[in-house]
C-alpha cells in the first residue's frame, strides 16, 4: 500500500505488477495470518477474505462502469478497482466499507483544498489510490475501535 501511495501520487497509475501478485498475497494473508481488523481475536478466514475481495473489486468496478456511463468519461482507473480487491482480501468486506469511507473523506477534503488553494478546477484528475491506501491503513490499525465507537 505504501508503494501504491507514492506511485499513484507521482504517476496517477497503480501498476498491474503490484496489484496482480498483491491480490492472491492479500487473500492468503487475510485468511491465514492477519487478524480480522474488526474482531481482533479471530482470523478473517478464507470465506470472509474472498467476500471482501469480491466486494472491494466488485463495488469499485460497478462504480467505475456507472460513472463512465453517466459522465461519458473515465472517472476511476482500473488500478483502483484491483487495489480495492486486494484490500478486500486483506481486510474483508467491513474493511472495504471503512476504507472506502475513509478514502473518500480524505480525498474529498484534499480535493476541495486543492480547488480552493491551488486553483484546481472542479473535475480535475486527482489520484484516488493514495487516499484509499490511507483508508486501508486506518482500517487495519483502528477498524475495531472505529466500529465500536460508531456503534456505541
Amino acid at each position: 500500500l505504501i508503494v501504491i501511495f507514492f506511485i499513484d501520487i507521482d504517476h496517477q497509475i497503480i501498476p498491474n505488477s503490484i496489484t496482480f501478485p498483491g491480490i492472491p498475497i492479500a487473500l492468503i494473508l487475510g485468511s491465514t495470518i492477519l487478524p480480522d481488523p474488526f474482531l481482533r481475536e479471530n482470523l478473517l478466514g478464507f470465506r470472509d477474505a474472498g467476500i471482501g475481495l469480491l466486494a472491494g473489486g466488485g463495488f469499485f468496478y460497478l462504480t467505475a462502469v456507472s460513472a463512465k456511463a453517466i459522465l461519458k468519461k473515465d472517472a476511476m482507473g482500473g488500478g483502483d478497482i484491483k487495489m480495492m480487491a486486494m484490500v478486500g482480501g486483506l481486510l474483508g468486506w467491513k474493511g472495504v466499507i471503512l476504507t472506502t469511507f475513509m478514502g473518500s473523506l480524505l480525498g474529498s477534503m484534499i480535493g476541495v483544498s486543492l480547488i480552493l488553494t491551488k486553483g484546481r478546477e472542479w473535475g480535475s484528475k486527482i489520484p484516488f489510490g493514495p487516499y484509499l491506501a490511507l483508508g486501508a491503513l486506518v482500517s487495519l490499525l483502528w477498524g475495531e475501535n472505529i466500529l465500536t465507537w460508531y456503534l456505541s
